[in-house]
Order: C-alpha cells, then sequence, then structure tokens
C-alpha cells in the first residue's frame, strides 16, 4: 500500500476495499478465494471463486499477474486513489473476460474496538481490544475509537466485571484527539497532558468534564509496538496510578504528524509532517525512552522490535517544567507493591522463564559475530536443521492454549459477526504476553 494510504488507513475503522479474497495455487497463479455477499467483487455477479486473475488495471497503468510483484499488485488494489479496478480473469478453460469493479466503503474488523467477557478462577473481567486510535476524518459520521470503547465498557460493567483489561499491544497510534477522549473516561477533571509546538508554547490537556465511564481496577497491556497515541494514554493513565500498565517498553514516539498536500487540492502529493511533542503531566517525555510498564512481561523477539530512538532523524529526549498540580488515583506505595506480586508470579512462571531463555539466544545469534564456515552440503543441512528446530520449538511456546474462558454472548447482537468473533476468540486463547 502507499505510505499516504497506509497512513490514513491506520486511522480509519473504514477502508474502500475491493474485498476480493485470493490465494496462490501451485503453478504460483492469483486464484479467487471466498466472496461474501456484501463485497463489491461478488455483487457485479460476474465473479466466482476458482476465477484466476489475468491482469489488473487502474485504468491508467496495466500489470500482467504472471510479470508484476506481488508488492505491485497489492499496492494498486490498496490504494485509495484508485476507486476502480478493471480485472482480466479466466474460468477454467474459457476465454478471457474483463469487468470493472467499483470499491466500496467497508468496515475494517481488524482495526476496530471490540471486547470480551473472560471468566478465570470463579472471577470476571472484562477484555477491551484497541487495534488503533481511529477516527472519522473523513466526515462519514463513523464512530471513533474512543466512543466505541465507552459502548463497550459500558456493555462489561453490566455483567459485574472485577476490572477491565484494555489491550494496545501492537497499537500503532492514531488520533491524538481519540487518545485524549479515551483518557478523560478514566481520568476525572484533571490536567491529561501537555502539548508542545515549534514555538516551545505549552498548551495544557483538561479534562473540562467531571465523572469517570469506569472508576474500577484497570489493567492496560503495551509491548514493543505499542506507539504514539498508545503512549501518550497510556503514560497518561500510569502517571496518575489509574492503571498498572504491563508488558514490555514501548516504541518511544512522542510526536503528531499530520498530512499536508503540496498544493491546494493535491490528493497525490503530500508530507507528513511533525506538529507537535507531547509531554506527560511530570513534564517528562516517553521519546525515544518508551514507556517502562509497571510490570515487566517477557515476549519473544521483544528486543528485535524497531525502536523510535534508532531512527536517524528521530527527535531526542527532553523534559519541561511544567506547575501542574495532580492528585494520583493511589500512592505510589500501595501501586509498588501490586506491581511485585505480579512480578513475583511472572519471574516463578515457566512459560516467561523459558521465553526469556529464547530471547537471550536470539540476541546471542544477532549479536555474535559470524564465523567463517566451510560451504558444503553437509554444514548446510546441519545449519538449517539447527535452525528449524529452534523455530519449532519457540512456535510450539508461542502458540500454547491458555485457560482462560471467554465469550462475548452478551455483546454480539449481528450474526453476520460470529465469524470475526469466532476469529478473535481464537487469538485471544493463545499465550502471547
Amino acid at each position: 500500500m502507499d505510505s499516504k494510504s497506509s497512513f490514513m488507513s491506520s486511522l480509519s475503522k473504514e477502508q474502500l476495499s475491493l474485498e476480493l479474497n485470493v490465494s496462490l495455487n501451485d503453478r504460483n497463479e492469483i486464484i479467487v478465494l471466498t466472496l461474501g455477499p456484501n463485497d463489491p467483487a461478488f455483487q457485479t455477479g460476474v465473479i466466482k471463486k476458482g476465477d484466476q486473475i489475468i491482469s489488473i488495471s487502474n485504468l491508467k497503468q496495466t500489470l500482467q499477474v504472471s510479470c508484476a510483484t506481488v508488492e505491485a499488485i497489492s499496492n494498486m488494489i490498496l490504494s485509495d486513489a484508485n476507486k476502480k479496478i478493471m480485472l482480466t480473469l479466466r474460468r477454467s478453460s474459457s476465454k478471457y473476460f474483463e469487468l470493472v469493479v467499483e470499491k466500496k466503503l467497508l468496515k475494517d474488523e481488524g482495526n476496530t474496538v471490540y471486547s470480551f467477557i473472560v471468566d478465570h478462577k470463579k472471577r470476571r473481567y472484562g477484555y477491551v481490544k484497541i487495534p488503533s486510535f481511529y477516527a472519522d476524518f473523513e466526515g462519514n459520521s463513523v464512530k471513533g475509537c474512543a466512543e466505541d470503547a465507552a459502548l463497550e465498557v459500558l456493555k462489561l460493567l453490566k455483567n459485574s466485571m472485577q476490572g477491565i483489561i484494555i489491550d494496545l499491544m501492537d497499537n500503532g497510534g492514531g488520533s491524538i484527539e481519540e487518545a485524549i477522549k479515551l483518557a478523560r473516561m478514566f481520568i476525572d477533571y484533571d490536567p491529561i497532558s501537555i502539548i508542545l509546538n515549534n514555538k516551545n508554547v505549552q498548551t495544557i490537556i483538561h479534562d473540562p468534564y467531571p465523572g469517570v465511564t469506569y472508576n474500577n481496577p484497570l489493567v492496560i497491556l503495551i509491548n514493543e509496538n505499542s506507539a504514539s497515541a498508545s503512549e501518550f494514554f497510556a503514560s497518561a493513565l500510569q502517571d496518575y496510578n489509574r492503571a498498572l500498565l504491563l508488558g514490555s517498553a514501548t516504541v518511544s514516539k512522542a510526536t503528531m504528524q499530520s498530512i499536508m498536500s503540496l498544493e491546494p487540492n493535491d490528493v497525490e502529493n503530500f508530507v507528513k509532517v511533525s506538529i507537535n511533542k507531547f509531554y506527560r503531566v511530570t513534564g517528562k517525555s516517553n521519546q525515544a525512552t518508551g514507556i517502562v510498564p509497571n510490570v515487566m512481561v517477557p515476549e519473544i523477539y521483544e528486543s528485535i522490535y524497531p525502536k523510535e530512538k534508532n531512527n536517524a532523524t528521530a527527535f531526542k529526549n527532553d523534559c519541561i517544567a511544567t506547575p501542574l498540580i495532580f492528585k494520583r488515583h493511589m500512592k505510589n506505595s500501595a501501586m509498588a507493591k501490586i506491581a511485585k506480586r505480579s512480578t513475583d508470579r511472572i519471574d516463578s512462571n515457566s512459560y516467561f522463564n523459558k521465553t526469556k531463555e529464547f530471547n537471550k539466544e536470539i540476541n546471542d545469534l544477532i549479536d555474535t559475530p559470524k564465523l567463517a564456515q566451510l560451504v558444503n552440503m553437509d554444514s548446510a543441512i546441519k545449519s538449517q536443521s539447527e535452525i528449524r528446530r529452534r523455530w519449532e520449538e519457540i512456535k510450539e511456546l508461542d502458540t500454547k492454549s491458555i485457560n482462560l474462558l471467554l465469550n462475548n454472548y452478551l455483546l454480539t447482537v449481528n450474526p453476520l459477526d460470529k465469524a470475526n468473533n469466532k476469529f478473535h476468540l481464537e487469538v485471544l486463547k493463545k499465550t502471547t504476553t
């Protein structure tokens, strides 16, 4: 996908899409795999499962599938600039046929807030997954992630929750405005953050409304892929001791970007500009350091994820003087006791200890200079066998099921969501943290 489309798609829960699922057969031909009743491709009444795609055109340029890269094909299909796509297809041994398919605005299930009820050891918890901080930038009256999250929390509260877990793992950020709205749900009438512009002018972000949506125990899951707006939200709740942060250190991006056209009404050429930096209510910054969670949880490959500080053009870490006065939800000592109990449990857990061992081996492989080896069939086979054996061990650990009862039977009304809910359930039943 081109960079602008990719950036904007991450900020929306709806996308222009053909919703055409394809696969490669054993002859490297692209074959239509599935079509749904709401898919633009299906609604043409022409395309059927098993059709072979010969070429793809945006009505300006044509790509022959047999000669084009998967990346080039993907870019042409996914780019929002290409609202109509001409497909040349072949069915069995029949002649080729062409048709133009117009993209349709469809809900992106993978980028939409959802929730589940978790039953564990006679206790009930709410789980809310926020995949990104999407918003309605195009004015299509699509709710942003904060309102979606609020609705999920309200549904969960009808079921006597002992606590709520907000999952921001792999959430790369999005709209700071949505992150501010979400923070207001849990922080009562207090400053949330400080925004600094290029003239070093400070703007205090306040919660102007008294009251909160939820005031009971809260856990936030973060990892090495949690960035930007995720860090904004998580750090605000951490400073107030409003939530226990659990996971690993985040990407460390504390800047805000905006898309700007190079010329008026130019939708093709643009630049992404950093317009502000954000700081915690303490005056500290996450830039280049990331958020350190209250409880560190080992995750496979955690040390090899890219970090903001590794970018040559990244801003350096700094802090600012601030007169802000704020009241924490609980004392630092109380939060430290809760975090220690969790840390002790993790330190004695065989799964997490095994994860640490794998990470050490992975780091050693990356950091240790490679010695010259004799190039022959035996050494190549031995090397590949060792890598394959280790990979199988990691995969077995990473897909180990955990004993949690998960459901959202009270949260789902639309029967069409069943397949998507089933997918999310299967993912959540795996050990991933």
